[in-house]
């Protein structure tokens, strides 16, 4: 099924987005995960048939740039709710880090628990045009991350026109 899904998007040439709950591979991690090394090599590495891939079950907001046997780009969207330790952007990440969320879940000024991880969510907008839009946004509602990804034709890889990060 998922074969013939991402078939028939890059046949059209539209922008193929894989949503899964595991992820591929974590922000420090040393190696890939068996999802993306095994189990959808063949459609996601060899193919590259998936631009983006989001997954939710992972404690930190993130997005990633595509790196050498990862041609897609990667949305980490778990950080809804679970308490977690803070931490800062990955020093050698698997692929290059364009947004981290890496401030503490209480302002600083409150000297609250800023050993704590900051939740939030992000929203996907995908656009009649071809192209999407992404928004990190802390359980605040502060803004802290926005990101258009889009193509120059149907043949190029989605990459990231705009990225805005807040800090």
């Amino acid at each position: 099924w998922l074969e013939q899904r991402l078939s028939e998007g890059r046949r059209r040439g539209a922008m193929n987005i894989l949503l899964t709950h595991a992820a591929p591979y974590g922000p420090d991690a040393a190696r890939l995960a068996p999802l993306v090394t095994e189990d959808l090599s063949t459609l996601v590495v060899e193919r590259e048939w998936v631009d983006l891939w989001c997954w939710g079950g992972a404690q930190a907001g993130a997005l990633y740039d595509r790196a050498p046997g990862l041609p897609f780009l990667g949305a980490s969207l778990g950080h809804g709710g679970f308490p977690s330790e803070r931490r800062d952007a990955p020093e050698y990440p698997v692929a290059p880090v364009r947004f981290f969320e890496s401030r503490p879940r209480f302002p600083e000024w409150t000297g609250v628990r800023q050993d704590r991880g900051n939740h939030g969510h992000a929203t996907l907008w995908l656009h009649a045009d071809g192209r999407a839009s992404l928004r990190y946004t802390d359980w605040m509602g502060q803004v802290r991350c926005e990101a258009t990804l889009s193509r120059r034709s149907p043949r190029d890889p989605v990459t990231l026109k705009m990225l805005d990060v807040r800090e």
